[in-house]
């Protein structure tokens, strides 16, 4: 523009394309970031299970990277096999593809569809326990009154999808 080959109206278009390519690229590059730390976490995860294993030790607590490693998402609730609805339940759906699955790619419908516990088809049952835990369950009743009711056992599933 200085030495006169554009005008200003061209120079600021052509600036303008400039800035938001730049801009595009810039979150790309957050992006990519982003999924190296997650890769990381993985595979920090992934060798502390392994070695955890190798050496036959026990976990003394829980671990954030072996669990981030492991499970995918968790649901509270669900279906037996005959359809009974089953509010004593934590379902723990572990990862089967490491780097596949974003947890915000995790949309609400997709983890009702599921829910349904019967559906051999999609998850396998790795193991399936009732662990024997007191605990209250807050409930309102018709008229909006809450409840408290002691429970005694609640029922964990660990399961992958196929």
């Amino acid at each position: 523009m200085s030495d006169g080959t554009i005008d200003k109206e061209t120079y600021n278009q052509k600036k303008e394309k400039l800035d938001s390519k730049l801009e595009k690229i810039n979150k790309e590059i957050e992006q990519y970031n982003l999924l190296s730390e997650d890769d990381d976490k993985i595979e920090d995860g992934i060798n502390k299970i392994k070695s955890t294993l190798n050496s036959n030790k026990i976990l003394e607590g829980f671990d954030r990277d072996v669990f981030d490693a492991l499970v995918d998402y968790i649901i509270i609730g669900g279906y037996d096999e005959t359809g009974k609805k089953e509010e004593n339940m934590i379902r723990f759906i572990c990862k089967t593809k490491f780097n596949e699955t974003n947890r915000n790619d995790l949309k609400k419908d997709v983890i009702l569809s599921n829910n349904n516990l019967s559906d051999s088809e999609t998850f396998v049952n790795v193991f399936d326990f009732y662990s024997n835990q007191e605990y209250y369950l807050f409930y309102k009743d018709e008229n909006g009154k809450t409840h408290k009711e002691l429970q005694t056992k609640i029922r964990v599933r660990v399961e992958v999808e196929k």
